[in-house]
């Protein structure tokens, strides 16, 4: 594509002063994978030169903008795609550019708070890189007194391929085979030094869950959540599906809490959820952002991936019994189960969808069980109760009312 090409701001019909100066050229359409190309046509929506402030329909400020640059070195077009990203708070991108008339490999581009970057940064150096040698390389952009900071890491993909989130992966796959079947390639191979080859210590540790898992319970509040949903209705709704009341339900979380647990310390990626981790077109697994990435207790990615699973991929105008059906289907399915039986549930409404989630959670739970992340099934459970309950009071588009309901079933089954 030349770098010759006129821009335009379709905004306001602006045509900018000069063609050839350095520019972003932005996909407007769907996120960074889909079925657009990338880098996009020349129909795609062109917005001008990098000093001029027309780019706020982008929602970027000057420092900002001067950080893209900053990360594209030597860029003359830079091309970027929203990626789908939720939970961060940071802006990221898919990200290409120019050079010299050749385009770079995609990468992923984030700008966000300089402290939490650096933490980022640090933690993939020192622990990710570590136990993943050919991880794909990452680089830090920052400058003292600056509040904003860039990531820009590769993407394992094929080159000229395309990459999407697990999430976006999950609703295009046909069978739930192929959803357990990822979730298995997830965990055993790409996630192996993580948690099935060991090429990292372990260490065994006595702790109640309230500190194994301090870092993620620190936005706990379970009544606020619960009543900005409304109390007597989920109440009302608990009640006709036979659920433990929101009484038990709250003392149930202050006891699995506080409960003692023998816990594998080990290294976890910390934010493993569905956005978290992106499939190419040729089936290759990048996984990003880091900025959890810590030693603590392994079961942590396999909790946070059932979760960012159940409450964010799941199908949200799915009936909630359907929903639980799948809760309790689990519990017979995980080592008795091939993946192919879920398909049982392709007549219900959204069913196929219903299938593949059964798939990929079982998927979920026997990787858990099998790399010896928990002790068994029990460990695992009260680790669910705990990470749910904090999970509910996520600001985001989190399907709450099931999450609050699978949360009492998961304490009531450990009555």
């Amino acid at each position: 594509m030349s770098d010759q090409m006129p821009a335009h701001w379709y905004g306001n019909q602006r045509r900018w002063r000069s063609a050839t100066s350095r520019h972003f050229r932005v996909d407007s359409g769907r996120e960074a994978g889909g079925a657009r190309d990338f880098p996009p046509r020349p129909t795609s929506r062109t917005v001008g030169p990098m000093p001029d402030p027309q780019l706020d329909h982008l929602d970027l400020g000057d420092d900002e903008r001067a950080l893209i640059c900053r990360s594209c070195p030597g860029a003359r077009v830079i091309y970027l795609a929203g990626m789908d990203k939720g939970l961060s708070g940071s802006h990221v991108w898919r990200a290409r550019w120019s050079l010299g008339g050749a385009l770079s490999k995609d990468h992923v581009l984030k700008i966000g708070p300089r402290t939490k970057l650096r933490r980022e940064y640090e933690a993939y150096s020192s622990i990710a890189s570590v136990i993943d040698p050919g991880s794909p390389h990452m680089a830090l952009f920052d400058a003292d007194g600056d509040p904003q900071a860039a990531l820009r890491q590769e993407f394992a993909t094929a080159p000229g391929g395309n990459s999407v989130s697990l999430r976006t992966a999950m609703r295009g796959l046909k069978h739930p085979a192929d959803a357990g079947a990822l979730i298995d390639t997830l965990f055993r191979v790409r996630m192996a030094r993580w948690h099935f080859h060991r090429s990292a210590e372990v260490e065994r540790r006595a702790e109640p869950l309230e500190v194994a898992l301090g870092w993620w319970l620190s936005h706990l509040d379970l009544p606020t959540a619960v009543a900005q949903i409304g109390d007597d209705g989920v109440a009302v709704s608990l009640k006709r599906l036979g659920l433990l009341p929101l009484a038990d339900v709250f003392g149930w979380v202050h006891r699995v809490l506080s409960h003692d647990e023998d816990v594998s310390i080990g290294p976890v990626h910390g934010d493993l959820h569905a956005q978290n981790v992106l499939v190419g077109s040729g089936g290759e697994l990048t996984l990003i952002d880091f900025g959890w990435t810590s030693r603590s207790w392994r079961a942590v990615d396999f909790l946070m991936l059932e979760c960012s699973l159940k409450f964010l991929v799941s199908p949200p105008s799915a009936r909630l019994e359907d929903l639980l059906l799948v809760e309790q289907l689990l519990e017979d399915a995980v080592g008795t189960w091939d993946y192919g039986d879920w398909e049982r549930l392709v007549p219900y409404i959204h069913g196929r969808e219903l299938a593949k989630l059964g798939a990929a959670l079982q998927a979920v739970r026997t990787c858990a069980t099998e790399s010896g992340a928990v002790g068994d099934v029990s460990q695992y459970r009260r680790g669910l109760v705990a990470l749910t309950a904090a999970l509910a009071s996520l600001p985001h588009d989190i399907n709450r009312v099931f999450l609050l309901h699978s949360l009492a079933y998961q304490a009531q089954r450990l009555t």
